[in-house]
């Protein structure tokens, strides 16, 4: 977890030195500006991987749903309050105090993590052995154990469940694009007089009910984690089912209130590869999670594209049957 909030940290820095010596600094320095350090240092997969992993570490079975569903309700309202509070920011600080702020809210996430989180298992002594050996450890060496985690043949038939799984995550990840590729363009395209500030709200109200879906409703449903998967890409189907027919605004806001559930299906999701692996692979099986979550949106998003431009029924209906029938 340390790794990408430093490269934000770094990312965040250099792009303010960008801003203050703009005029001065070569213009290829604004390529180690911005998400540079971020992708460098991990990005979202290490980040991911960190958070779930500990959250999996630390939690028994019968409470891990529950508790990474709330890791995504945090996110969730982070993304909210960041989108609402950056205008008031900006207009206020500008790009100086913009910066900085974030700067300084990586700064106490680090911070955070240094004194309020514990190690869940035990350190092992780093030793330098020379440059090929680190490289090994760094990047062949997990890599070649996260391979041999996903193929290691298994107790009854684990094996081909995780395999599933994999397929299943990765077809959950992509649809998951879809919202951020396409969808404001659709409403543009569909809803007269659509303007951006309805669909900034409309992207909030969203996440304000999936988060508090997240807190206080998904806790107390007692179900399998294997049937709300199933349970909440039905619901998320029926609703790309209805939406191609929607003409009014509101009615299209109303039916998409049932893809809120399928957000704790991500917790359900995660949750389920933990129970195909012994507690040493968790790890190990995340940075696979981690690396189809980083691979899949290449695919996606061109194919969210080419589908807009010529089949808007397949657009939205194909996604949410296709993943509910690989569950």
């Amino acid at each position: 977890m340390y790794l990408p909030l430093l490269g934000s940290a770094f990312g965040t820095f250099f792009s303010l030195i960008n801003y203050i010596w703009i005029r001065e600094l070569p213009t290829e320095f604004f390529f180690i500006t911005g998400d540079f350090w971020y992708s460098v240092l991990g990005g979202n997969p290490v980040y991911y991987l960190g958070t779930y992993g500990y959250g999996a570490s630390i939690s028994k079975e019968a409470k891990r749903a529950s508790l990474l569903a709330r890791y995504d309700a945090m996110e969730l309202l982070g993304l909210m309050a960041g989108s609402l509070l950056s205008p008031t920011v900006f207009n206020s600080l500008g790009y100086y105090g913009s910066y900085l702020t974030l700067f300084f809210c990586c700064l106490a996430a680090l911070t955070d993590l240094k004194f309020r989180v514990t190690e869940p298992v035990k350190k092992t002594e780093f030793k330098y052995e020379g440059l090929w050996k680190f490289y090994q450890k760094m990047f062949i060496w997990p890599v070649k154990a996260m391979f041999q985690t996903i193929s290691k043949k298994r107790r009854g038939n684990l094996r081909f469940l995780l395999l599933i799984q994999l397929l299943a995550y990765g077809l959950f990840w992509f649809n998951y694009q879809w919202p951020f590729s396409m969808e404001y363009n659709y409403m543009l395209l569909v809803f007269k007089d659509f303007t951006a500030d309805q669909y900034s709200y409309y992207y909030a109200v969203m996440q304000t009910l999936m988060s508090l879906f997240l807190l206080f409703v998904m806790p107390r449903i007692k179900v399998h984690e294997s049937l709300y998967c199933v349970i909440s890409l039905s619901l998320m189907g029926i609703a790309y089912f209805i939406l191609p027919w929607i003409t009014n605004l509101w009615t299209y806001f109303a039916v998409n209130i049932l893809t809120v559930a399928y957000y704790g299906g991500w917790a359900s999701a995660r949750t389920l590869f933990t129970f195909c692996v012994s507690r040493k692979e968790i790890g190990k099986i995340y940075a696979s999670v981690g690396i189809v979550a980083a691979i899949i949106p290449l695919a996606s998003n061109p194919a969210f594209r080419q589908l807009y431009n010529y089949v808007r029924f397949l657009l939205l209906c194909l996604p949410g049957f296709l993943k509910s029938f690989i569950f």
